[in-house]
């Protein structure tokens, strides 16, 4: 006997648009590498262990602007984050953006703005990282830490 298929509704979650105004601040990020595959980095520096290149509040929403200033199209990944698309390139995301994401690509000379916040794993001496999930851009300095306090 075989059993009658599955009939999933239209839409499979119901999500308000990103509402902006929430957000309390902007942070941007920059992305960029140099000649021939040399130089990746955020915002001008690359991957450091020794430094927390930002220091997020927990519970507070914030937009993240990530510019991409390369050649070259980069998956930009969040650790501890669940964001949603705001807009790329100021106009609203496809389809497939409007869900929750964690990773976002971002194409030569875009920029794509997300809102999301930190709301738990809060701890000044635990970073997270952001990074390109590329593993030769991260592993070539592509990526910061952050901190949630």
């Amino acid at each position: 006997g075989s059993s009658p298929p599955v009939m999933l509704p239209p839409p499979l979650a119901a999500l308000a648009a990103p509402d902006p105004s929430l957000a309390v601040r902007s942070r941007r990020f920059v992305l960029d590498m140099g000649m021939m595959g040399r130089g990746m980095s955020i915002n001008g520096q690359t991957m450091d262990m020794d430094v927390i290149n930002q220091r997020v509040p927990v519970g507070q929403w914030e937009i993240w602007e990530i510019a991409n200033a390369s050649m070259m199209a980069h998956p930009f990944h969040i650790h501890n984050a669940q964001f949603r698309v705001i807009d790329r390139n100021g106009r609203n995301p496809p389809p497939l953006e409007t869900g929750y994401k964690d990773t976002i690509i971002v194409d030569p000379r875009e920029q794509v703005r997300l809102l999301l916040r930190f709301e738990e794993h809060t701890d000044p001496d635990l970073s997270y990282m952001y990074h390109c999930h590329i593993l030769e851009h991260e592993d070539g300095g592509m990526m910061g830490q952050f901190t949630v306090t």
